[in-house]
């Protein structure tokens, strides 16, 4: 699984694609994709510079709309992806996306190939390389997980080898933001989860409650079964969302134990990556070409590790997911992002859906030459200041949004 996937970046690929992707957009539901001129114009005005464009991460399809923008803008970039997406289709899906310059990165790992491209990219003039630094698809359409400081680092690693040929190279840091709008009346469907929900966790019907309050007792009977599920004894006065949390660490740990890695206790987002990247490399290592006992003892050891994936996925669904995301806008876009995990935990599949228009907005790029200096002398204090930067950045062009819709 580890062996590291090239970009190969062909300009017949690429025209391929700009027939497929409105296609691709909307077998998943997304009728349009609106940029502002001015947006667009900002990126053409990036044409000559070393750019790391950081794009939210909610959904599948924002690799596409980032796709759309470089084709926008007159421009082609290099991606950032999961190493699994390459084997998707027996690896034809791989094969087509590193040609529209996309290259593998193992996730939660040292991925020392992965981050040699990238830098070896941004040290070139005009580079544009896609990099999602929440590093996971969280479902939510106003909030973010925490940015990865890796992101920033590896730019600033590919400035120093700029510098080395330039004395004035820079590299820019471009916050993009995409929100996500139904342009359907979603009520209907709303309600229909809601029943199916209620029925699947054995709440009846006949309460005269709010829409919120209704996905909310249905919430609250989950996590209660959740926490008999896994032994877990709450305080009375524990705020709903502190036995969430409780819940999301035990699965952690749960799946940690059979992968046998050891916790730091340190951010959840960061460890299950650590962990989920143990457990792929045990079940994505088919043993070919090795001994028959070889391969039984790695079927033995898939067979083993196979519950931590159960419980990986499950926390996937939910590490996004805190009190009050809805009751603070119960708007039918977080409503439906809330029934969505709700659906896929108690069904094991999703069936709510509705058309979506989606919006870009893009923010003033983020000069790394103008920190080198602090860098030089505070590197991970800088690296932390200016990841933090770019995340407060995102966070503000999606609040943006929301208020323009």
């Amino acid at each position: 699984m580890h062996d590291f996937k090239p970009p190969k970046l062909s300009r017949t690929a690429l025209t391929i694609a700009n027939g497929i992707i409105p296609l691709a957009l909307k077998s998943r539901r997304v009728r349009s994709v609106r940029f502002e001129p001015e947006d667009v114009e900002r990126v053409r005005e990036l044409r000559d510079e070393r750019v790391v464009i950081l794009p939210n991460h909610p959904t599948n399809t924002e690799p596409a709309i980032i796709f759309l923008l470089a084709r926008q803008a007159g421009d082609a970039f290099h991606y950032v992806c999961c190493r699994e997406a390459f084997d998707r289709g027996g690896g034809l899906w791989g094969k087509f996306i590193q040609r529209l310059g996309a290259y593998s990165l193992v996730r939660g790992a040292l991925d020392r190939a992965s981050f040699s491209m990238t830098r070896n990219l941004l040290a070139q003039p005009k580079a544009k390389v896609v990099i999602f630094p929440e590093g996971e698809v969280y479902s939510q359409n106003d909030s973010l997980l925490p940015f990865q400081s890796g992101v920033v680092q590896l730019a600033f690693w590919g400035l120093e080898d700029a510098l080395k040929g330039d004395e004035t190279a820079d590299i820019k840091l471009l916050p993009v933001a995409v929100r996500y709008r139904f342009v359907e009346d979603m009520k209907p469907a709303i309600a229909h989860s809601i029943s199916r929900l209620q029925k699947a966790v054995g709440i009846s019907e006949a309460q005269p409650e709010s829409i919120y309050g209704r996905i909310r007792g249905i919430g609250e009977v989950m996590v209660a079964k959740l926490e008999g599920q896994y032994g877990i004894k709450p305080d009375d006065a524990s705020a709903l969302g502190d036995r969430m949390d409780r819940i999301k660490r035990m699965q952690l740990e749960r799946a940690a134990e059979i992968a046998g890695v050891k916790l730091k206790g340190g951010n959840l987002a960061e460890e299950m990556r650590v962990v989920v990247n143990a457990v792929h490399k045990v079940t994505h290592d088919s043993s070919q070409g090795k001994t028959t006992y070889d391969l039984r003892l790695w079927e033995e050891a898939r067979n083993h590790i196979q519950p931590a994936l159960h419980e990986l996925d499950r926390l996937a669904n939910w590490i996004a997911v805190y009190d009050g995301y809805v009751a603070a806008d119960p708007s039918p876009e977080r409503m439906v992002q809330l029934l969505v995990r709700m659906e896929q935990e108690v069904f094991g599949q999703v069936q709510i859906q509705g058309w979506q228009e989606a919006h870009v907005g893009i923010g003033d790029p983020i000069s790394l030459a103008v920190h080198h200096s602090d860098y030089s002398t505070h590197k991970r204090e800088t690296v932390s200041s200016v990841t933090k930067k770019c995340e407060t950045s995102v966070q503000a062009l999606l609040t943006g949004l929301a208020a323009k819709l």
